[in-house]
């Protein structure tokens, strides 16, 4: 099974809570299900920071921080077809928004 995190929230240092339940979940995952493959959506300054901890299958979206309409656009359009580009079969939003439209994943 393949899943997604939609970790666009993603400020590295200043997210709180929902940065906590990211790196807990994903680092946990593995461990959990064997075999699962994790994709972490997110924004360049995120990707940096999670590749750099070690976290893998982070991909960035064209996207930073700062960014308001384009952070929206991201969340409610970009991960979904990210999402859906990468075989996900479930898409998991972290911080309550989501796309507004994922279709069917396969």
């Amino acid at each position: 099974m393949r899943v997604a995190l939609n970790a666009v929230f993603l400020d590295p240092g200043v997210s709180g809570g929902p940065e906590t339940y990211l790196r807990g979940l994903a680092g946990a995952l593995p461990d959990v299900a064997p075999g699962l493959e994790l994709e972490i959506l997110t924004t360049r300054r995120g990707a940096s920071a999670l590749r750099a901890d070690g976290f893998d299958g982070v991909v960035a979206l064209r996207v930073d921080e700062g960014q308001r309409l384009r952070r929206l656009y991201a969340e409610e359009v970009l991960v979904a077809r990210a999402a859906r580009a990468r075989g996900a079969d479930l898409l998991h939003s972290l911080a309550s928004i989501g796309p507004a439209r994922t279709g069917r994943l396969p």
